[in-house]
């Protein structure tokens, strides 16, 4: 995210891919984002990856060894922190009626993980830092042989889009469970990563098409594969269970990316000095990870409200404890999905403000001691010197 500051579109497509997805998870918060041509999901997490594509490049002159360390300390160890920190939590709520979920053991911490990513449920959304993890640990390699000619991108984008068409076509022969969804992800990953890639290097400098033409030849592709299937179509890849061929997926991802990609560049003048654009934006990780978590503890709100306070006559205790995408919606209005909205992504953001503060409050801790040690060493050996310099000098 430290690549996009100097780069306000992409700070607001980040922002607009992540109101996406959390319209996704709220029933599209009753607001029309045209999910009648490019659906919810279709393209979401493709974006995500996309984007990050985009800014690999700039890690093409880095050592390798540099840079695992690099995203090892981005990836891993916040998703780890982080799954044991639901784990425990889930863990405890089981013993307070809270049915979904599994219980905390190293199998869930350690394992699941790397091909599931679901079974704390609160942080459910962070299953794409696996096979993002992995994507990127593949490409440092590819991009040292990438960067020697910028045909090669253009061969890199096609046979990672082979690569994703094996991959969705063994989810679609029942592939798709264990091991097998993990390489079903990380295939499905790979077009938006080296288109990501492709863009930057080779087409960015030719998006000059304007707005008119740009969106009359996307909507009029949109239309045309809408109508040759009889419909729009919506894809969970987080499970790679509902995949119909193994190539129109990738079609409507392109077209969901090229859509927004256009749209915030055009709103660039209106939101770049936005303040609260920005920290969404800057934010995106924090509010993948928690954001569900808001949901819950919303819901839990409402639940103490209709024990303790007064009666909520549409509030689903059983919903409640038996499934995360439960949302309490009075007298059954849907609209009441964007307080839900709103609620997971202020949830996100003060938890992301209290872990900065607390590790600021760790590395003052550690700097203090440290130089607390390290200042007694430095006297010990300025003694020491003294005592052997007089006794050189006399």
């Amino acid at each position: 995210m430290k690549d996009t500051k100097d780069n306000i579109q992409f700070r607001i497509l980040y922002f607009l891919g992540i109101c996406l997805i959390i319209a996704g998870h709220c029933d599209g918060l009753s607001i029309p984002l045209f999910q009648k041509w490019f659906p919810n999901y279709s393209f979401h997490i493709g974006l995500f990856v996309f984007c990050s594509g985009y800014f690999f490049i700039n890690n093409k002159n880095k050592r390798i060894l540099k840079f695992v360390k690099k995203i090892t300390k981005k990836f891993l160890i916040p998703l780890y922190t982080w799954n044991l920190i639901y784990g425990i939590i889930i863990t405890i709520l089981h013993q307070y009626g809270i049915k979904f979920g599994v219980a905390l053991d190293w199998k869930s911490l350690l394992i699941m993980p790397l091909y599931d990513g679901h079974q704390f449920v609160f942080n459910l959304s962070s299953w794409f830092i696996i096979p993002l993890y992995f994507l990127q640990l593949i490409n440092i390699f590819v991009i040292k042989i990438l960067k020697k000619k910028d045909c090669y991108y253009y061969i890199n984008f096609i046979v990672s889009t082979i690569i994703g068409f094996i991959g969705l076509d063994f989810s679609i022969k029942g592939y798709n469970t264990g091991f097998f969804l993990f390489l079903v992800r990380l295939a499905y990953f790979a077009p938006f990563f080296a288109l990501g890639m492709l863009y930057k290097n080779n087409l960015e400098k030719y998006d000059k098409l304007n707005n008119l033409k740009y969106f009359a030849i996307l909507f009029f592709i949109s239309l045309i594969v809408i109508l040759h299937y009889g419909g729009e179509k919506a894809y969970t890849p987080s499970l790679g269970n509902d995949f119909d061929n193994f190539y129109r997926p990738f079609i409507a991802g392109f077209l969901g990316i090229a859509f927004w990609l256009r749209v915030s560049k055009i709103l660039i003048p209106i939101l770049q000095s936005n303040q609260y654009v920005m920290k969404i934006s800057k934010n995106t990780f924090s509010i993948m990870m928690h954001h569900l978590a808001g949901f819950f503890l919303l819901n839990t709100i409402f639940n103490f409200i209709n024990i303790y306070i007064r009666n909520l006559p549409s509030f689903d205790y059983v919903e409640y404890i038996n499934n995360i995408w439960y949302r309490y919606l009075p007298r059954g209005i849907e609209n009441f999905n964007l307080v839900y909205g709103i609620f997971g992504i202020l949830f996100s953001l003060y938890v992301n403000r209290l872990t900065q503060t607390i590790k600021k409050w760790l590395t003052e801790k550690n700097s203090l001691i440290y130089n607390k040690i390290s200042g007694s060493t430095i006297i010990d050996l300025s003694i020491k010197g003294l005592y052997q310099k007089s006794y050189i000098d006399y």
